[in-house]
């Protein structure tokens, strides 16, 4: 505060006393029993477009031109021009009465206040936005001043200079009657902070949980809506930014753009924009995101009125574009979005906050209570809307989960296929009832065993290879090397000793959300109806050197035996292939001896002494032929290898019974082939066998 010293004698000031008591407005009567007064419409003012008028000019130039305020509030909205206010007051009293003139809109930019004294001076008030909050006499969010009023009459003068809106109510009210209003307001404002800090930390912290992010713009919009109205209704400059000059009076159009940023982002989602205009969506996102955003940086860099007007235009394109796209998926859209409805609903809400503050601002509407708090209660009610969607569109969406649930569970259950889940340790979590038709088992008595040890073992074997195929399956399915494996196996039955083959398939799922790693279904082999018409065939095969190709081929060559035996011979020829066609690659084409497979079979070695072998570049090129040839009478294979050949009469003498000898377990398979086919020859090199079998009703 400063004096200004008026330039007259005080006699002359007398006189002056007395001509601008005369063109002041009525004075306003003052006495003990003051409480709050509303002045606005008793008071003038002047528009002073050059802002070239000084306090002087307006106290001496009789031929200014005061304008009666006619209304009970000042709302000249934006403009460039600064304007001059007086009024006078007249102490009835005989003593000092100590009094506050409140202007109770906190975003003026420069408010000077001109109060005369006895001695022909002026003592000026001055503070405003531009100024630091320690500028203000009285700490408050709007601009108070404190006057002591000797008895008789006073007239002061006030200058606004604002590129914010000029939009306020001037106030006389006692110090008793200020208390007793911040005892009403305060928490009014605080209760509507609350709300919106608590939305906005309850929708974050749903979002931790969940990652729908869904709840983050929601969480954002709510949480710069809240930053908006902090800094609009004057708590921001008292309490986050006291010292601040430049950002308290640009920050209100910067979060306007971005509350509608995350509005509008938060809206795409809520409404599954993505589902119903899977082509729109990224286009529609990108604008929404970069538009508002373009606008926000804008808003800092020009002045505060061209940042105010680019705020509303932004404001008025996103109405008008929501309001179509709404009503659109609300009501013509089929199917109609529930979300839709709601945002239109909360949307609806607000908007009537928007056009109101808007419009009070610009000098279009009186500023009251109901002018002042729209924006508050649309927001407050949209904030509520929205999180009732949130919750509808939570209950929707199990609804949809559980109605998915139970669809899934009938077409698992329902199917004949036996479809089950393994976890990381190859234990089955779920399998639905179709294995109790394929393999005699309940479901409860394999959950939570292992998968592998479904796999029929062969007989008189300890190492099963078609289970360590299975494991190989399984691991490169887990390393992503491929996408899905598909194998025959031959699988347990509770109640025969005859295994039963079935068609496996495996895919691993990858997905951290579910339970299960591998989803799996075996299926019953279904035979080529075209075998019946079947009277011969032949076919010459040539294969490389990996095991799994034993197990392939052997279902290949028994595919069309069907017509011309029993399963359970077509099951012993399988066998007994397939234990041929493994000893043409390990003992032919990779070299191992009896003894090297022994050993590596008790020291777990076997599959990589194989794996070594089949890189040996001196042997990876080495195939096994296969003549297969069929007809009505008999069926015929001839296995031959690129080997040195293999002394198969080593094993002529030993007793396939004599399971004591744990060492002599894989020399069985040649018992199996022996036990199978009708005719069992070597060529004198030992790299070849003619195997042939007869068929019973030939």
């Amino acid at each position: 505060m400063k004096y200004i010293l008026y330039k007259s004698a005080p006699v002359a000031f007398l006189l002056l006393c007395t001509y601008y008591n005369a063109l002041a407005s009525e004075p306003i009567p003052l006495d003990d029993s003051l409480s709050v007064e509303n002045i606005s419409n008793n008071i003038d003012y002047i528009e002073d477009a050059k802002k070239k008028l000084s306090l002087e000019d307006v106290v001496n130039n009789r031929s200014l031109k005061w304008t009666r305020s006619s209304k009970n509030y000042i709302n000249f909205g934006y403009t460039k021009s600064q304007y001059w206010f007086r009024f006078t007051v007249n102490n009835l009293t005989k003593k000092i009465i100590p009094w506050l003139l409140e202007i109770d809109y906190p975003s003026i930019d420069l408010i000077e206040l001109n109060i005369p004294d006895k001695q022909g001076h002026f003592l000026l008030k001055k503070t405003g936005s531009t100024m630091p909050f320690s500028s203000r006499e009285v700490k408050d969010i709007t601009y108070i001043f404190k006057i002591k009023q000797k008895p008789g009459i006073m007239s002061c003068f006030i200058r606004i200079d604002s590129l914010n809106s000029i939009n306020f109510k001037l106030n006389m009210l006692s110090f008793d009657s200020y208390v007793e209003r911040l005892h009403y307001d305060l928490p009014i404002h605080w209760a509507y902070f609350g709300l919106m800090f608590i939305m906005a930390l309850y929708n974050l912290f749903i979002f931790i949980l969940t990652r729908d992010r869904v709840y983050l713009f929601f969480a954002c919009f709510v949480a710069l809506f809240l930053l908006f109205e902090f800094n609009f209704n004057g708590f921001a400059i008292q309490y986050l930014w006291p010292n601040a000059t430049w950002w308290p009076r640009h920050a209100n159009a910067f979060f306007i753009c971005l509350i509608i940023l995350f509005l509008d982002v938060f809206l795409t989602e809520f409404v599954g924009f993505k589902e119903r205009f899977p082509r729109l969506y990224l286009p529609v996102l990108y604008a929404v995101i970069f538009v508002p955003s373009l606008f926000a940086m804008i808003t800092l860099f020009v002045n505060i009125q061209a940042g105010l007007f680019l705020m509303y235009v932004l404001i008025l394109i996103n109405v008008v574009q929501l309001t179509i796209i709404a009503v659109y998926m609300a009501f013509i859209q089929k199917p109609p979005s529930r979300q839709a409805r709601i945002g239109i609903a909360a949307f609806f809400m607000f908007s009537i906050g928007i056009p109101i503050l808007s419009f009070t601002m610009l000098g279009f509407l009186p500023s009251n209570f109901f002018t002042r708090w729209a924006m508050q209660f649309g927001s407050s009610i949209l904030v509520v809307l929205f999180s009732l969607g949130i919750t509808d569109k939570i209950n929707v969406m199990k609804s949809d989960i559980q109605k998915a649930e139970r669809k899934y569970r009938h077409l698992v259950e329902s199917t004949r296929d036996i479809i089950f889940t393994l976890d990381d340790a190859n234990n089955i979590l779920s399998m639905n009832r179709a294995v109790k038709e394929h393999l005699g088992f309940n479901v409860e008595e394999l959950v939570n065993t292992n998968f592998v040890d479904l796999i029929q073992k062969p007989w008189g074997k300890a190492i099963n290879i078609q289970r360590q195929m299975v494991l190989e399956y399984i691991s490169d399915l887990r390393k992503k090397k491929m996408d899905g494996v598909q194998f025959r196996a031959m699988m347990k039955e509770k109640y025969s000793h005859e295994p039963k083959e079935l068609s496996v398939n495996l895919e691993y799922t990858g997905d951290k959300d579910v339970e299960y790693t591998i989803l799996g279904k075996a299926s019953q082999i279904i035979d080529d109806t075209l075998t019946q018409f079947l009277v011969s065939e032949r076919y010459t095969y040539n294969l490389n050197n990996y095991l799994g190709n034993a197990d392939l081929i052997s279902q290949r060559l028994v595919r069309n035996l069907d017509p011309f035996t029993d399963p359970t011979t077509i099951s012993m020829i399988r066998a007994g292939l397939f234990e041929a066609i493994i000893n043409a690659i390990e003992h032919g084409n990779l070299h191992l001896t009896f003894e090297e497979k022994t050993e590596s079979l008790h020291n777990g070695s076997y599959f990589e002494l194989v794996k070594e072998r089949q890189m040996d570049s001196t042997l990876n090129e080495k195939k096994v032929h296969i003549d297969y040839s069929l007809n009505r009478e008999r069926v015929v294979y001839k296995i031959s290898d690129e080997g040195e050949g293999y002394n198969y009469s080593l094993m002529g003498n030993v007793s396939p019974y004599d399971y004591r000898d744990i060492s002599l377990e894989h020399g069985r398979g040649l018992y199996i082939i022996k036990g199978t086919f009708d005719v069992v020859k070597y060529n004198k090199k030992g790299n070849q066998i003619l195997l042939v079998k007869y068929f019973k009703n030939s």
